[in-house]
């Protein structure tokens, strides 16, 4: 089997990570992990390229001589603040409705889901991710996407809830990796990646509120029948009261941070 690096980074208010996996077969072992303090990013979104760039590139350098390798590619997640949802609804007729629906046609309806939505979507936007709720086959309904997979069916629906977030933090983003010579070669959806990593299949299934307090961001998931239903930020976090406690008591940021962290 092939062996193969994949890289990953992470944008913090407080601290940017970077990660690198080795990849062979079906095992996979982090071989790398570093972090360093954040330059240039607000509420979770690269505000300050050329800082950014500055931190992520001593990151990698770092990663390339541990393990003597070249990062040309990698994978990031998209920032979790200002992002607003709406629902949208695709129908897909089948030609062969006794074939069993497969998932290539679930991706169909969440593209042509999203083609509906762009539209309502300004230039100064785009669409962060199209989280499928249910679907119905004319025969049934209330299908979760894993049920409606392998079933049969004239026509199929599906019921979409698309979150959309501004594009001026992606453009900076790719900006970044743009001027260090990397290619983005994918980027995900950040609540979905959090409660993947936090979560289990059980918690989602029941139903889960899921609360991510960051440096500069406050974000809550609402998991319901092991789909994302519901996702909200505010643009507040842990910054936010050592800030204040630096204020209101007249101490050294570091001596806040140690408040905070101690009695918080």
């Amino acid at each position: 089997s092939s062996e193969r690096f994949i890289a990953a980074v992470d944008f913090g208010t407080k601290k940017t990570a970077l990660a690198v996996a080795r990849v062979e077969g079906n095992n996979t072992q982090i071989m790398f992990y570093r972090t360093a303090p954040s330059a240039g990013i607000m509420h979770s979104a690269v505000a300050g390229v050329t800082k950014v760039e500055a931190v992520l590139k001593g990151l990698i350098d770092e990663a390339e001589r541990d393990l003597n390798i070249k990062i040309s590619q990698i994978v990031t997640g998209l920032p979790r603040c200002f992002i607003r949802q709406q629902d949208a609804t695709g129908t897909l007729p089948r030609n062969n409705p006794d074939d069993c629906i497969s998932e290539e046609e679930i991706e169909t309806l969440k593209f042509l889901a999203q083609e509906s939505d762009q539209d309502s979507s300004s230039d100064t936007e785009r669409i962060y991710g199209v989280i499928a709720q249910s679907f119905s086959t004319g025969d049934y309904f209330q299908l979760i996407e894993n049920d409606v997979v392998g079933m049969t069916g004239d026509e199929i629906t599906g019921h979409f809830k698309v979150f959309i977030g501004p594009k001026r933090p992606i453009s900076s983003m790719t900006k970044v990796f743009n001027d260090l010579g990397i290619a983005v070669c994918r980027t995900y959806f950040t609540p979905l990646a959090t409660a993947k990593a936090v979560l289990t299949e059980e918690e989602t299934g029941n139903g889960v509120a899921l609360i991510d307090f960051g440096a500069g961001t406050t974000s809550v998931s609402i998991f319901s029948k092991k789909v994302l239903a519901a996702y909200g930020s505010v643009p507040f976090g842990g910054n936010t009261v050592t800030n204040d406690l630096r204020m209101e008591c007249g101490i050294s940021e570091s001596m806040a941070e140690n408040i905070k962290i101690a009695f918080g």
